[in-house]
């Protein structure tokens, strides 16, 4: 029995794949499981399946990445030794970016993950992860996928990605931007009559951040006409 009171065993359950035993075709908050798709490398659609809101949230931050290239949910398991007997794992999420390691994602309620001290044997599985050609395992709870303005961004960002974009106005923009000199500018400032509309403003703002031709200073700032922008790593040459 482990210092939370709880067998390693049991701990380890609160771990790794879960699967309900009916599948839904559509995503469904209330019931809590679904399909979403996702665009990958090449502009192509696939559809990853989750299991309860927390898993339906990460997937909305991992979608607002322009790097995401797969996502698999049906990875191999993984052994790994607690000091005293093996044990399996079987990831969530194997997340896939552009030009990185595949990293797995596991998320779990903050108060789940408090109990059964599960951050300690993520520790545990992390060696063996990584001796399996894994580069991390990132465990997300509800207070991380949670956390202001994290899933307003994403959700800002995923949209813009999906709509058409004036490449003129990312231009005017851009232009502004180097006129700067490198100084960081608000958002308000770089679209000051390039663009009408606050919706305008949040969605050009938040495909040129999807895009990573602008960046925000603090990445933690909500996107919005106040928050501060510098240039991003594919600002590219400007006229």
């Amino acid at each position: 029995m482990s210092a939370s009171g709880h067998s390693m065993a049991a701990r380890a359950r609160h771990l790794g794949r879960q699967r309900s035993p009916i599948r839904l075709g559509n995503p469904s908050k209330r019931i809590g499981s679904g399909l979403v798709p996702y665009p990958t490398d090449g502009g192509i659609a696939r559809q990853v399946w989750f299991e309860g809101e927390l898993q339906f949230e990460l997937l909305s931050i991992l979608m607002a990445d322009r790097r995401l290239m797969s996502i698999d949910t049906e990875a191999p398991e993984l052994e790994w030794w607690d000091g005293l007997q093996w044990h399996r794992f079987a990831p969530q999420f194997v997340v896939h970016l552009e030009g990185g390691v595949p990293t797995i994602y596991q998320t779990q309620w903050h108060a789940t993950v408090s109990e059964f001290r599960l951050s300690e044997l993520i520790g545990m599985i992390r060696p063996f992860a990584r001796a399996a050609g894994y580069g991390d395992i990132v465990l997300e709870t509800d207070i991380e996928l949670r956390a202001p303005p994290r899933l307003y961004n994403a959700d800002l960002k995923t949209a813009a990605a999906a709509a058409p974009v004036d490449g003129g106005k990312r231009e005017q923009v851009l232009v502004r931007l180097h006129a700067s000199g490198g100084q960081a500018r608000s958002i308000a400032e770089l679209t000051e009559n390039i663009v009408s509309s606050r919706p305008e403003v949040l969605r050009l703002a938040a495909r040129m951040l999807f895009d990573e031709e602008l960046a925000l200073l603090d990445p933690k700032a909500r996107i919005g006409p106040e928050a501060l922008v510098t240039a991003g790593i594919n600002q590219g040459e400007v006229s």
